[in-house]
């Protein structure tokens, strides 16, 4: 269940992003995503299950699609330091588009991504993260919005 949930939330990401910049690209280009991601510590079993759905919805989309992704995966750790650390390995690479797990690194990452005016889809359930700021996407609900979810099922 979970991981029908992930892959249709970033199935809209993808729809999403060829919205945005789907008629500046030539069918030929490849939309390079950074996906910051706990690869290791104490939460890498998110990342790991966020990267293997990213890594299906890469070949799935690959397969059908003239526009190809190319996702480019990040370890942040689970912290905010290697989280800006991924974030600027990754714009150092020409990457403008990223998805980011996690509040922590998301704001982490946030003033930069607006400063340089990239775009953030974030994995996250902080009902401030998008309101904060103006380049961020929020993918999953906020905590509000889920105890609601969890409150109508039981």
């Amino acid at each position: 269940m979970k991981q029908k949930q992930i892959v249709t939330t970033i199935f809209t990401l993808i729809i999403l992003l060829f919205g945005c910049i789907g008629c500046e690209k030539k069918n030929d280009d490849v939309i390079r995503i950074g996906a910051i991601l706990p690869l290791t510590g104490n939460l890498a079993y998110l990342g790991e299950e966020e990267k293997n759905v990213l890594t299906i919805l890469q070949e799935q989309i690959n397969e059908t699609e003239d526009t190809k992704v190319l996702f480019m995966f990040e370890d942040s750790k689970g912290n905010a330091r290697d989280g800006l650390t991924a974030y600027n390995k990754l714009r150092s690479q020409n990457v403008n588009y990223y998805i980011t797990s996690l509040t922590i690194v998301a704001r982490a990452v946030a003033p930069l991504i607006d400063r340089n005016n990239h775009l953030q889809f974030v994995l996250s359930i902080d009902p401030s993260i998008t309101p904060d700021y103006s380049n961020t996407i929020q993918l999953y609900y906020n905590i509000a919005d889920e105890m609601n979810v969890i409150a109508d099922y039981i």
